[in-house]
């Protein structure tokens, strides 16, 4: 096994002309990169000790990472500096996502990109301001051309902040020609990094109806032994029928400042023969949607934690991925060699070439043993969304036995069953189940790839419809009634006017949006369809149709979702002024701080206006810190000034503040 990523140099012409005739361009590479290969050593972007928080394709809701993260340690003010010579080709300004942003083109055909900036250099500060100015608002988003803003290797062309971001650091990036975000361990980027990636859990995964793991059609969760540096073992020998998928708990660290991170490589071998081999190396912001095919979704969503599914999914076309067989543990099955033991390993590599192996057994069940062999099962189970139920492509699992207070909730009570989705055409088919000592019902329904399908479901009063092309694959849907126990779920703004219903399965991966419709007896203008953020516990606001007693939204994610009213209008609170100073310049200016919150649908920072003696300034809101801030440029605005702040929120509720503030200038 030692010499297990070295098959790449034996695969790589091949690979090269398989990516040429695709046109997807398979990059897999050696986790240690090749002198000859690299680009010239490129300026670190920070001149402080370097720290990494988060690395290149680690998951985020709905997308990739498409850089590294870099500590500031709290600092804001962290000079830029420019890697290569090139120029500024182009500049972002926004209250979310990259916040302030420059975008550096260099002479090689890349583009590094800076995000999360308190300030640009001062050209490009003066020029950004010009731009909003001119749009009378503060996002604003220009391409310049290559003469106006040349750079040289090591020029600082912009300050650390926090914009767009809870905390401050630097989100920095390198894109190709095509502006592909490339890893930067790849690209003339490195740090020292003697620490291997630790492969803490193994589960497994039933990925069809007729698959089985020790007889149960129900994931298993083993933890691995550490045996030595960069060595684990799983020592039970699993009994595996039918298609299984492993996904795995990969945890790399660069040094001891270094948040969790991604690792490089990941493989997966049976019996020497590679079943999957994925470099996250490169990807295309058209695909960036399916970081849930390479994460299990499900365990991002209801427990925080990233495991990398070693398996192909249905639909999946992720760049960097090498399959055999879909990545699948496919046992011989019945007959007479259903008993041999097999050898698996997960290899798992950082880009310095740091490398851990995990080796797990598992055999097929011999053919006398098929229908009677299921051992109790006493490991763990992955998170379940629906207490006793699994749910993957095409099929669903049941616990016959999950709850009852014999058996307690762990393991299965030697009963299950299966539904598959071309079985449930028809009305919804209403299951019960446990959750605690509540009793609850959860109403399943098949949807077919490429078939439309609307679903009623009268006893929760919603209404789902699939468009042809809402799915990758077959899937058995479900709604089912949820209810929290959590009182910081309250926000004393968000009125409930329809049952809260969570709609899965959290496995899925959309492909295009669905339609979710609620009854709702006499809806306003102040009512809209929310979706539940599991991972922050709050209530996302949907843009929302309101018709005939239907408030309506689409939407492209499982989860929990609710009709609420909100008809409380954005709080004005702490007003003061301040003085900013530039990092670049030292230059002192009055600087406007205002409190805005809104606990509801939330703040419309477009639509929210301030304003110094009738003038609208160019207003910077930090949803993190719910504050509005504005630099009071115009040296002429001095002495005691009207100061208007007119508010609004996403659903439309106003605000309005009149005062007067007394301004300086240094």
């Amino acid at each position: 096994m030692k010499n297990r990523l070295n098959l790449y140099s034996v695969l790589k012409p091949v690979l090269i002309i398989a990516a040429g005739l695709l046109s997807a361009g398979l990059a897999a590479g050696p986790p240690a990169p090749s002198a000859k290969d690299s680009p010239p050593e490129r300026v670190w972007p920070l001149p402080i000790q370097p720290g990494i928080s988060s690395n290149f394709c680690e998951y985020r809701e709905g997308h990739f990472h498409a850089g590294l993260d870099l500590r500031t340690y709290g600092e804001e003010g962290v000079p830029c500096r420019v890697s290569s010579d090139g120029y500024v080709s182009r500049i972002r300004a926004s209250a979310f996502g990259y916040g302030k942003a420059v975008y550096i083109q260099l002479e090689t055909g890349e583009t590094l990109v800076y995000a999360h900036l308190s300030e640009f250099s001062p050209e490009l500060e003066e020029a950004v301001l010009t731009a909003q100015i001119e749009a009378g608002c503060y996002d604003v988003d220009f391409r310049f051309k290559p003469g106006r803003f040349p750079v040289k290797k090591g020029d600082v062309i912009a300050y650390t902040g926090s914009t767009g971001a809870t905390a401050p650091h630097l989100h920095f990036e390198i894109r190709d020609r095509g502006e592909n975000p490339l890893n930067p361990f790849s690209h003339g980027f490195s740090l020292e990094d003697k620490i291997p990636p630790r492969i803490t859990r193994v589960d497994f995964l039933p990925l069809d109806a007729d698959a089985r793991i020790d007889g149960s059609c129900f994931p298993v969760q083993l933890t691995a032994a550490r045996t030595g540096p960069g060595s684990y073992i799983i020592r039970d020998t699993l009994v595996l029928e039918g298609e299984v998928g492993i996904s795995a708990e990969i945890i790399d660290r660069l040094n001891a400042v270094s948040g969790k991170l991604a690792p490089f490589y990941a493989g997966l071998s049976v019996d020497g023969e590679n079943k999957n081999e994925l470099t996250l190396e490169r990807f295309s912001f058209g695909h960036t949607g399916q970081v849930d095919f390479l994460y299990d979704i499900t365990r991002v969503r209801l427990e925080k934690e990233y495991f990398i599914q070693l398996f192909q999914r249905e639909g999946e076309t992720l760049w960097n991925r090498f399959f055999t067989g879909g990545g699948r543990l496919n046992s011989p099955g019945v007959g007479a060699g259903g008993g041999k033991v097999h050898e698996a390993v997960v290899t798992a590599a950082d880009r310095a070439g740091n490398r851990s192996e995990l080796t797990f057994y598992f055999r097929g069940a011999p053919e006398r043993a098929v229908k009677s062999h299921q051992r109790k099962l006493v490991r763990a189970r992955p998170p379940a969304e629906i207490p006793g139920f699994y749910f993957f492509d095409g099929f669903a699992a049941r616990n016959t036995g999950y709850g009852q207070a014999s058996r307690g909730d762990s393991g299965d009570s030697g009963g299950f069953s299966v539904f598959r989705a071309d079985q449930l055409a028809g009305a919804p088919v209403v299951v019960p189940y446990r959750a605690g000592a509540a009793k609850n019902y959860v109403h399943l329904f098949g949807v077919m790839r490429g078939r439309p399908r609307s679903v009623l479901i009268p006893a929760l009063d919603v209404k789902i419809v699939f468009g042809a092309r809402s799915l990758y694959a077959d899937m058995v849907a479900y709604a089912a009634g949820w209810e929290y126990d959590d009182s910081s779920l309250d926000s004393g703004e968000l009125v409930p006017a329809s049952r809260m219903v969570r709609i899965g399965p959290y496995s899925a991966t959309l492909k295009a949006d669905v339609e979710i419709s609620f009854v709702v007896p006499r809806p306003d203008s102040t009512h809209a369809i929310y979706r539940l953020n599991e991972r922050k516990m709050q209530w996302i606001y949907y843009e929302s149709s309101r018709d005939d007693g239907v408030v309506s939204t689409t939407a492209k994610q499982p989860g929990v979702y609710a009709v609420f009213s909100d008809t409380t209008a954005p709080g004005i609170g702490d007003l003061h002024l301040d003085t900013h100073t530039s990092y670049a310049t030292g230059r002192r200016t009055p600087r406007i701080v205002i409190g805005l919150d809104d606990a509801g649908s939330g703040l419309d920072a477009g639509e929210t206006g301030v304003y110094v003696a009738g003038v609208k300034q160019i207003s910077r809101w930090d949803d993190n810190q719910k504050k509005m801030f504005i630099l009071v440029r115009d040296p002429n605005i001095i002495g005691r000034q009207a100061l208007t702040i007119a508010a609004c929120d996403k659903i439309g509720n106003r605000s309005r503040l009149e005062t007067t503030i007394n301004l300086r200038h240094q």
